[in-house]
C-alpha cells in the first residue's frame, strides 16, 4: 500500500464516527417550524432567554399552576441528581433572577434552604470561583444550600474546579447536579421536567407555549451539535496532512460517478450482444453507461446505467419504437414489470443504492443482458 492511500485509508477510518453523526444529524428535523418565540424576537439564542423562561415557570407567582412546575422541578433534580430535596422546604418559594448574578434562584425563607440554578445552556465558561460565591451569598443570608443545577445543553460538561479549595469542593460538589437540556442516554430536562409540566398542566395555553420552548431547545441543541461537529472535523484538519489527504479524497469523490459508469461498461460490454454500441457520457451531472442501438427487430432500445453519488439507475429508454407492442409490455415479455416504475410511458428505472446494493446491480445487470440476448435470438431465429 502506497503512502498515499494508508493516508487516505487512516483518515476515513479515523472521520467514519464523525462522518456517521453527520448523518444522523442530516436525517433529523432542524426546522423550528412555527414557534411563537422565534416570533417574537430573536432572544432565544441568548443565554439569559433560558434563565428568564424557567424563572417564569418555576416561580408560582407568574402562572395559574402554582407550585405544580416546581415541585416537578424538584423531582426532576431528585430523579438527576445526587442529593435528595424535601419539598417541603420550599413550600414558601421565593424565587429571583439575576439577583447578586446567580441565574435563578429558589429560596424559602421558613425552611431557610435554597436552590441554586446556574445556566450554562449557551455553553457560557465559569466565572471565577462562580460557585463557590454564589454558596458564600447564600450561608451569609441565613440559607443552607440543598442543591446546586449545572444546567448544559449536554452531558460532559463540568464545573470548573480549578480556582476551587480543597474545602469547597469537599462540600459543594456533592451538591450538584449535572442536568443536560437534552440528552438520548441520561436524565435530562425535557424528558424529566417540560414534558411532566406539558402533561400534568390543567390550563388550556400553557401545554401549547411548553411545547413551543421544548422545540426551541431541541432546534438549538441540533445547530450546537452540528457546530461541535465541524469542530472536531475542523481540528482534525489543522494536521497538515489530513487537510491533504482530505482533499485528495474530496477529488477521488468528484471522480467517482464517472469510475463507476466506465467499470459497468468494461464489465459488460461484450455481454450486452443485444445492443451495438455502449459508451459512457455525462448529462446534467450524471454519469451514464449507455447500451444503445438495439438490434432487435422492430425495437430501438436503449438502455442506460445512471450513476449519481448515493444510488444507481437501469433506465429502459424507448428510443423510437417500430415494433407492435408498447415499451411496458416488452418489459412485461421479459418478466421485468415488477421490478421497474415508470416515469413516462417512454421510461422504466430500476434503482440500487450505492454502495450497499452494488453487487445486486451486477448480479441483476448479468441476468438481465443474457434475458435481452435470449429475446434476440428468439427473434432472429426462422419462424416455422
Amino acid at each position: 500500500m502506497t503512502n498515499q492511500l494508508k493516508n487516505i485509508t487512516d483518515l476515513l477510518e479515523e472521520l467514519t464516527p464523525l462522518a456517521k453523526e453527520m448523518e444522523k444529524r442530516k436525517t433529523e428535523a432542524t426546522d423550528i417550524g412555527f414557534n411563537v418565540f422565534q416570533l417574537a424576537s430573536d432572544t432565544y439564542y441568548r443565554e439569559n432567554f433560558h434563565s428568564y423562561i424557567l424563572y417564569n415557570l418555576i416561580n408560582p407567582e407568574y402562572h395559574e399552576e402554582g407550585k405544580l412546575f416546581m415541585d416537578l422541578f424538584i423531582d426532576c433534580l431528585n430523579e438527576c441528581g445526587p442529593v435528595k430535596i424535601d419539598k417541603k422546604d420550599f413550600q414558601n418559594p421565593l424565587v429571583d433572577r439575576e439577583s447578586d448574578r446567580v441565574d435563578v434562584r429558589i429560596r424559602d425563607k421558613v425552611s431557610g434552604k435554597s436552590i441554586i440554578i446556574e445556566n450554562k445552556i449557551n455553553d457560557a465558561k465559569d466565572q471565577y470561583r462562580q460557585i463557590p460565591r454564589y454558596c458564600s451569598i447564600e450561608e451569609d443570608a441565613g440559607y443552607k444550600v440543598s442543591s446546586i443545577v449545572y444546567l448544559t445543553f449536554f452531558e460532559g460538561k463540568f464545573i470548573s474546579t480549578s480556582d476551587w479549595s480543597p474545602k469547597e469542593k469537599e462540600e459543594i460538589l456533592p451538591k450538584v447536579t449535572y442536568l443536560p437540556a437534552v440528552s438520548s442516554k441520561k436524565e435530562n430536562l425535557i424528558d424529566h421536567w417540560l414534558e411532566r409540566c406539558i402533561k400534568s398542566s390543567k390550563h388550556q395555553d400553557i401545554p401549547a407555549i411548553l411545547r413551543q420552548y421544548k422545540n426551541i431547545i431541541i432546534f438549538l441543541s441540533r445547530q450546537q451539535m452540528d457546530k461541535n461537529l465541524m469542530d472536531e472535523f475542523y481540528s482534525k484538519t489543522q494536521v497538515t496532512d489530513n487537510f491533504r489527504t482530505a482533499i485528495q479524497i474530496r477529488e477521488m469523490l468528484s471522480n467517482l460517478c464517472v469510475h463507476r459508469a466506465n467499470k459497468i461498461l468494461d464489465r459488460f460490454r461484450k455481454d450486452a450482444s443485444a445492443f451495438n454500441g455502449a459508451s459512457v457520457f455525462s448529462h446534467k451531472g450524471e454519469y451514464r453507461a449507455k447500451f444503445q442501438d438495439s438490434e432487435l427487430p422492430g425495437i430501438n432500445l436503449w438502455i442506460d446505467v445512471v450513476c449519481v453519488e448515493t444510488e444507481t439507475r437501469v433506465v429502459f429508454t424507448d428510443a423510437g419504437w417500430n415494433g407492435d407492442e408498447t415499451l411496458g409490455l416488452f418489459i412485461q415479455r421479459i418478466k421485468e414489470g415488477e421490478n421497474f416504475y415508470s416515469e413516462d410511458p417512454n421510461h422504466y428505472v430500476k434503482t440500487f443504492n450505492y454502495p450497499s446494493e452494488e453487487s445486486q446491480l451486477y448480479n441483476y445487470l448479468g441476468q438481465l443482458f443474457k434475458k435481452l440476448d435470449q429475446v434476440k435470438q428468439e427473434e432472429a431465429a426462422p419462424k416455422i
